[in-house]
């Protein structure tokens, strides 16, 4: 008898627990509901007013938003789609967006403030899977990408300004070979700064296959060029004759594993005009 009464109140806590972990379950499933009634409703007014804003009827074949690009000193909010562009003005959000169909199939916007659309050819390249980077420096655009439709030719160059000074690098593996670009970076100096009258320079940050070792190999690196570079004379004409190329290494020195794949890289400048106090920050992973 006492060991039936002993089950009896066993099997009894058994089924008050169960009923409890029910009970709890239940709250805390409808605590989530709640909170993603709340998610939705948010999301709800936040598509509510971009389509307010764009415009559902006259922008209803604009798709494939891909990136979003932010003037400060207009408040003009860039919108990259496939084949479009758009320019809002954030200052006026009643105003409808700029938008822009190119015949291009790539374009390169690079004039802040105005929506100047042309050939995107030697600036980006053919196929958005591919690795690309560019910076402006004194409203030239310099460029790192591939600059055939196969993706087998890579160059480093100056994209814009005048035709006489848009050199590039040579094609050779000892300049890049199979690069996968990632950052680039305008350093500037100030006269107050440069007493030895240093040009200013231009970084970029990739990963490539190694030469110097097998062909599966990849190694992280940074080329550096002079902005006032317009190439050499007899040789090296229209092509970098300040071209300079370093190997990063990211290792951990405990164990001696080495991560040589770059994916992403910061560039902090502490004092604007003294290129000494600017510092790289890299982002590494291992290949293997």
């Amino acid at each position: 008898m006492h060991a039936n009464f002993g089950s009896y109140d066993l099997d009894h806590l058994s089924y008050l627990c169960f009923f409890v972990c029910c009970a709890l379950f239940l709250v805390l499933l409808n605590l989530l509901i709640q909170e993603i009634v709340l998610i939705l409703t948010i999301c709800l007014d936040v598509f509510c007013w971009t389509d307010n804003i764009l415009g559902r009827e006259t922008f209803k074949s604009v798709t494939n938003f891909s990136s979003f690009l932010l003037d400060p000193s207009s408040g003009t909010l860039f919108l990259g789609a496939r084949d479009a562009i758009l320019a809002i003005d954030t200052k006026n959000l009643n105003q409808p967006p700029k938008k822009v169909k190119p015949e291009q199939t790539r374009v390169n916007l690079h004039v802040l403030g105005d929506v100047k659309v042309e050939s995107g050819k030697g600036k980006c390249p053919f196929e958005p899977s591919q690795r690309y980077t560019a910076v402006m420096a004194d409203g030239i655009l310099y460029t790192a990408a591939t600059s055939n439709f196969l993706g087998t030719s890579y160059d480093i160059s100056r994209a814009t300004g005048p035709e006489q000074e848009r050199v590039r690098t040579e094609q050779s593996i000892n300049w890049l070979h199979y690069p996968e670009f990632v950052s680039s970076a305008y350093i500037e100096q100030t006269p107050d700064s440069n007493p030895t009258g240093d040009d200013d320079k231009i970084y970029f940050f990739f990963t490539e296959m190694a030469k110097e070792h097998d062909l599966y190999t990849k190694v992280p690196r940074v080329v550096r060029v002079c902005k006032s570079d317009v190439g050499g004379m007899k040789t090296l004409q229209r092509r970098w004759t300040t071209f300079l190329k370093a190997q990063l290494v990211c290792e951990d020195k405990p164990s001696g594993q080495r991560y040589n794949i770059l994916t992403d890289v910061f560039t902090a400048r502490h004092s604007p005009g003294d290129p000494s106090s600017t510092h790289f920050y890299g982002l590494f992973t291992s290949q293997w």
